[in-house]
């Protein structure tokens, strides 16, 4: 009697498109047990990072600086300064951009507060407003856009803390549209900005306090990048 053929088992072809080649796993994978640990840990931190005190509440010192050493000289993660707090740097993977929070953003370059983007964006929105009589925030938005300016797409939020700026200076004014006259192409009850008249009544200075409406509240911190004790606008209003 004629036996039955055996059938051979079929291989997942590689992506190689060869049978029989092992698919390659994820980088970690190729990691001892530490240091793959110490790279999961820091994959899960996404792009806010984790800072290596952290770490050490899990792994051991000497272990949890071998590990980074290694995977640091594999390009695997790579080590980044928090704006808000320079001495407190943070490990991500090498692939991701910093978030907001860690990088400060628009107005950071590398690690400085970028004072000279500020001001060049206030010139232009002055001029704007100046030129518009009236206008409302989506149309500052358009015009820093349609300037080029900025090399990254610009927020309405990062818009809004130009024109806060300006209204600091006591450059310009936020008003509501009542829909006639300067404001007839403006909806009535719309918050929109127009240029400070002279004679303009100053408000008591103990409501005018530039930290109730300065843009970068949160990021300021006695000792960080914004503080008190820097502050052009609060020193200021200390002198008024």
């Amino acid at each position: 009697m004629q036996q039955p053929q055996k059938h051979k088992e079929k291989m997942a072809p590689s992506p190689s498109g060869l049978p029989g080649l092992p698919r390659p796993g994820p980088r970690s994978n190729m990691l001892a047990h530490d240091d793959k640990k110490v790279y999961e840990m820091i994959e899960k931190s996404g792009n806010k990072g984790i800072w290596s005190a952290e770490m050490k509440k899990y792994i051991p010192e000497n272990i949890l600086n071998k590990s980074l050493k290694l995977l640091l000289s594999k390009n695997l993660i790579k080590l980044v300064a928090n704006v808000h707090n320079p001495r407190r740097k943070v490990y991500m993977l090498a692939n991701l951009q910093p978030s907001e929070e860690i990088s400060g953003g628009t107005w950071y370059s590398g690690k400085e507060f970028d004072t000279e983007l500020i001001d060049v964006l206030k010139q232009h929105t002055l001029r704007f407003i100046t030129k518009m009589k009236v206008v409302i925030l989506d149309k500052i938005a358009d015009s820093i856009k349609t300037s080029e300016i900025l090399k990254v797409e610009v927020r309405i939020q990062e818009v809004k803390q130009v024109v806060d700026s300006l209204i600091l200076d006591r450059e310009i004014e936020a008003v509501l549209s009542n829909g006639s006259a300067e404001f007839l192409s403006i909806p009535k009850g719309k918050v929109c900005y127009r240029c400070r008249k002279m004679g303009h009544l100053e408000p008591a200075s103990f409501v005018s306090v530039p930290c109730g409406v300065c843009p970068v509240i949160n990021e300021c911190t006695p000792d960080g990048v914004i503080s008190p004790k820097t502050c052009e606008y609060y020193q200021r209003w200390l002198d008024f």
